[in-house]
């Protein structure tokens, strides 16, 4: 395993990394790097609400009030789309003052579809009546927003996700078996085939796409948990590997594939670590890193988890956030080089 001591850190949470560009924020501020994290400028940040505003935003306070930054994602040269607590921000490097969008429809949507020309995220909230659930969508930079597609019979949208390889969107909807699985559309939304469905281990959060098949981790939190690869052909999946908690996060950086689980309450699920899994193939698996929960309370201040940037990272590696746990809000670099050092040992 990698040893944290030995890997390059920053202070907060790195929620972009392409290039030699990095986003990260501390608290409500947000802190831009152009030259591979060694510096960075406060580009701005986000408004405090009602007595937010006369307390100081220590860490355990962001974490009780869900006061970090979701999702920061590029939209124009010099210009981020920020997913905040109930609003959606944007921000101008130059102007260093957000500007709001819109509303979120929901909670904090997990995950985000987000290419060039459009942004769409599903609606994510408790819904214990069943209400139908939105997917929204904007192609003008997140001005105007609308309504692509409503599910039935399901508790909330997971994830949204663009499949440059079949060119074709996926969404991942949870959380009752019924009501777990994972559906493909067309770019417009005009067909929607459910492809996997029925139980737990296709409760999934994030897809991964490769030129072979497609890679998700189920986040069932009373069975245990795996890394799944479905084919692309037939839509079975197997499992190939087995992991200690619920997949919260995934990312594909240069030729790796990477899960990282989560600790959360669970008759099943009790192991204290959160580990991150990558694979270089898609088939041999490495737990690289694991962080073990921190004391607090997993129902007020958050489970325990490994955030990964966005983007594509670098040549050189890729940027992982530890949260709720050991190094808490602590960003750290995972060179490639390090890893096939590790892998060889």
């Amino acid at each position: 395993m990698l040893d944290p001591n030995e890997l390059v850190s920053t202070r907060g949470i790195v929620h972009w990394h392409q290039g030699n560009t990095v986003l990260k924020s501390i608290g409500r501020d947000l802190l831009v790097s152009h030259n591979d994290g060694r510096e960075y400028t406060i580009i701005g940040k986000l408004p405090s609400e009602g007595v937010e505003k006369y307390i100081p935003k220590t860490r355990l306070l962001l974490r009780l009030v869900r006061g970090n930054p979701k999702h920061v994602l590029p939209i124009r040269s010099g210009s981020w789309m920020i997913f905040d607590r109930r609003d959606i921000w944007s921000l101008d490097e130059a102007r260093k003052k957000p500007r709001s969008l819109s509303k979120i429809h929901g909670s904090r949507p997990l995950r985000l579809l987000a290419t060039d020309s459009r942004v769409a995220y599903g609606e994510y909230r408790s819904n214990p009546t069943r209400e139908p659930i939105g997917i929204w969508e904007s192609i003008d930079d997140g001005v105007h927003w609308e309504l692509a597609h409503k599910f039935h019979g399901i508790r909330h949208v997971h994830g949204v996700f663009w499949d440059p390889i079949d060119e074709a969107v996926w969404v991942t909807t949870g959380d009752d078996d019924s009501e777990c699985a994972i559906w493909k559309f067309d770019e417009s939304w005009g067909h929607g085939q459910k492809v996997l469905s029925g139980n737990q281990s296709s409760r999934a959060i994030d897809l991964l796409f490769r030129q072979d098949a497609i890679y998700f981790g189920s986040d069932a939190p009373e069975e245990v948990n795996g890394i799944y690869r479905m084919n692309r052909i037939d839509h079975v999946a197997e499992r190939v590997q087995e992991v200690a908690g619920p997949v919260f996060h995934a990312g594909q950086f240069g030729c790796s594939t990477v899960f990282t689980t989560a600790c959360e309450p669970s008759r099943v699920n009790t192991y204290p670590k959160t580990q991150l899994w990558l694979s270089y193939e898609g088939v041999n698996w490495h737990c690289l890193l694991e962080f073990r929960k921190d004391r607090f309370s997993m129902k007020y201040f958050q489970y325990g988890q490994i955030i990964l940037a966005a983007g594509s990272g670098s040549e050189e590696g890729f940027w992982i956030t530890p949260y709720a746990t050991e190094y808490d809000q602590c960003s750290f670099f995972i060179p490639f080089e390090l890893v096939s050092k590790s892998l060889t040992r």
